[in-house]
């Protein structure tokens, strides 16, 4: 781990009288620890980001969440926000069960990514390609697949009902793909 993101981490566990627990994960934008707050019981996770872009850009993504009451996306468990802290660059949220997804630095809201058709439909088909063969191999827990799923579904999402989503025709077909590998699947297990 990264020396200045981990006093960053002890900084801010001193300065909110919380117990920094085991690393619960950590990647090209921060690392995450469970953490019990003294005052109180039960665990909660918290993420430390090294980036302001990634920080923000997730941050906007756990309000939306929470503005949508939104505790799960197509079966993947969403952590709850429970606390944003500018200074540190820490988010506070609930520890979910897998399966779940749980790293939106990289999404984009509201806003489209600024590639061509061209590179967009290339990336599409890459990721979509790794997404079917982790899925074939049977890691539908993995933190990987839900990064994937992340990276090619979630940045274009926009919740407008309790079961209703409204997508532009190639976020549908990606939504097709998974109920088609959802299906097979379930066949597989019968």
């Amino acid at each position: 781990m990264d020396e200045e993101l981990y006093r960053l981490a002890q900084r801010y566990a001193l300065r909110r009288n919380i117990k920094l627990g085991e690393r619960l994960g950590f990647g090209v934008h921060g690392t995450v620890f469970a953490a019990e707050d003294n005052t109180k019981p039960g665990f909660f996770a918290v993420k430390f980001h090294r980036e302001e872009r990634p920080f923000e850009r997730e941050c906007r993504v756990y309000q939306r969440l929470r503005e949508e009451q939104t505790t799960r996306i197509l079966g993947f468990n969403v952590p709850q926000l429970l606390r944003i802290d500018q200074e540190f660059r820490a988010i506070d949220m609930t520890i979910v069960r897998p399966p779940f997804l749980l790293d939106f630095a990289d999404a984009l809201l509201d806003e489209a990514p600024d590639f061509s058709e061209d590179v967009l439909r290339q990336w599409e088909e890459d990721k979509m390609e790794i997404f079917l063969l982790a899925f074939s191999q049977r890691y539908r827990r993995s933190v990987f697949v839900c990064s994937i799923l992340i990276q090619a579904i979630f940045p274009f999402l926009k919740r407008v009902g309790e079961t209703e989503w409204r997508l532009p025709a190639r976020e549908l077909f990606q939504i097709r793909i998974l109920v088609r590998i959802r299906r097979r699947a379930a066949t597989e297990k019968a």
